[in-house]
């Protein structure tokens, strides 16, 4: 048998421990495993070497399970509070969602209004009126007729 460095065992269950989510229940298991860890630093005989390495292997493996499924846990639980908080922000909007809606609805009320302005106009130009009398039937500048006309005919072409 070679020689080993002392405490290799010790200094990487350490590291594991510390990269693994245990929790307090987990303690004991984590325990043993220190324990066995200690055993396999300080053991000379092959034998019992052996013995101690199968033991440390199958408790590291539970500690790495436990680990991933509470990590997994973790997850979860993040990804259900993001959907909560979601769901929350979707059945009482902010200040600034509520501001938006109210804008889109503000400018599909003005489109619809200038298309009916706009057919007004064209009626009126084909019932023989000029643009200046279209105005002020209208009630409005006779720049805005010909604006009306003009997006008019963009939306129609």
């Amino acid at each position: 048998m070679g020689l080993r460095m002392a405490g290799k065992h010790a200094a990487a269950l350490a590291e594991s421990l510390a990269a693994m989510s245990l929790g307090p229940e987990d303690e004991a298991l984590a325990e043993q495993a220190r324990g066995l860890a200690v055993r396999l630093d300080t053991e000379v005989d092959a034998m019992l070497l052996v013995r101690h390495e199968g033991h440390y292997t199958t408790v590291l493996r539970g500690l790495a399970a436990r680990s991933d499924l509470r990590r997994a846990r973790e997850a979860a639980d993040q990804a259900a509070a993001r959907e909560l908080e979601i769901a929350r922000l979707r059945a009482n909007p902010g200040p600034l969602e509520r501001l938006r809606e109210q804008h889109a609805a503000d400018r599909e009320g003005l489109r619809k209004l200038s298309a009916r302005q706009a057919a007004q106009a064209a009626r009126l130009l084909r019932s023989g009126l000029s643009v200046e009398q279209a105005a002020v039937k209208m009630k409005v500048q006779p720049l805005y007729v010909e604006m009306l006309l003009a997006s008019d005919e963009d939306a129609a072409g």
